[in-house]
């Protein structure tokens, strides 16, 4: 997987969920930073449980190495995390609540510039999207048994 790839418009699995993770989180790998984008807003990061706040830290500690591995910075470590992201993303995914799906919804449309959008359906959209790519990811990576 090339950089130039994520740009392409049949852009690959890997690609897509690095992007889809990008509208809600943020990573400064060479200042060793990550996190949702709600962590910038206080008030909105203390909406979700504490359950939540693990599980997105963790989502975004593999997205960041993610997308080092991407880069292609050889270090030990960020092959693993690009092949963990999408179990890190489904937990964090199949965990959110009604209100944590809203606030996501607002990091989406605040990266998109979406500015008239409804937060909840979009933010839902995100979370069927990032399910369906995981799912994608998770066969394709999977070994064939074919029953044996």
């Amino acid at each position: 997987m090339t950089p130039e790839r994520c740009h392409d418009r049949a852009m690959d699995d890997d690609c897509r969920l690095l992007r889809l993770i990008s509208l809600v989180a943020y990573t400064e790998p060479d200042d060793h930073e990550c996190g949702l984008r709600l962590r910038r807003n206080k008030d909105d990061y203390r909406r979700l449980d504490e359950n939540l706040q693990s599980l997105g830290h963790d989502m975004c500690m593999h997205y960041s190495g993610a997308v080092r591995h991407h880069r292609k910075d050889r270090v030990s470590g960020y092959d693993q995390d690009w092949a963990e992201l999408p179990d890190w993303a489904l937990r964090f995914v199949t965990a959110l609540t009604e209100d944590a799906v809203t606030l996501l919804g607002t990091s989406v449309c605040e990266s998109l510039r979406l500015l008239q959008a409804t937060p909840t359906p979009i933010g839902r959209q995100w979370v069927e999207d990032v399910t369906a790519t995981c799912w994608r990811l998770k066969l394709a990576r999977v070994d064939e048994r074919f029953g044996l």
